[in-house]
């Protein structure tokens, strides 16, 4: 609880979320769930092979804000959602594995508006190796939120839990 609205400010930044099984029939199920009166701030998070999802809202009052994140579970039925009306979700800088999360998708045509789909969006696959860092050939690299501080190698930021340390120049000894 912030103490002035009765809402509670969660943040998770620079994490890795990943293999989650989580079922339960009659109601929401994911990776991360949240029920009235959340704020949810994801930022630099990597969601990977959830059985049934990334982020799902189960009563109105929530409001997730996504950045920089990469959300790849191609076999969960949704990447986000939300269960009922009132809840506000929005990403930027984000990659997921269905193009339903694509600025032409249902998601983000969604008539509610209750879903803000806003820049750099990207839908493909990140290209982990084992250990969920970036692969040199991700479409993540240097995909993030051109706002957001650097990487440490100096490069705009890397989506994900984990940047693409970058070499420059010769590397030869």
């Amino acid at each position: 609880d912030d103490g002035n609205t009765g809402y509670s400010n969660v943040d998770i930044t620079k994490t890795l979320i990943h293999n989650n099984t989580a079922t339960n029939s009659l109601n929401s199920y994911g990776a991360i769930v949240t029920y009235d009166n959340v704020n949810l701030t994801l930022n630099f998070v990597t969601l990977a092979y959830n059985v049934h999802g990334g982020v799902f809202t189960h009563e109105d009052g929530t409001n997730v804000v996504i950045n920089n994140s990469i959300f790849w579970n191609p076999d969960a039925e949704e990447e986000v959602g939300r269960r009922t009306g009132g809840s506000v979700i929005s990403w930027e800088y984000t990659l997921f594995s269905s193009d339903a999360y694509d600025s032409d998708g249902p998601y983000c045509t969604h008539p509610s508006g209750e879903y803000i789909c806003g820049e750099g969006t990207i839908v493909g696959n990140p290209q982990f190796n084992e250990d969920y860092t970036l692969q040199p050939t991700s479409p993540c690299i240097d995909a993030g939120d051109p706002d957001s501080e650097y990487d440490p190698d100096g490069t705009i930021a890397d989506m994900g839990a984990y940047y693409y340390h970058q070499t420059f120049g010769c590397t030869d000894s």
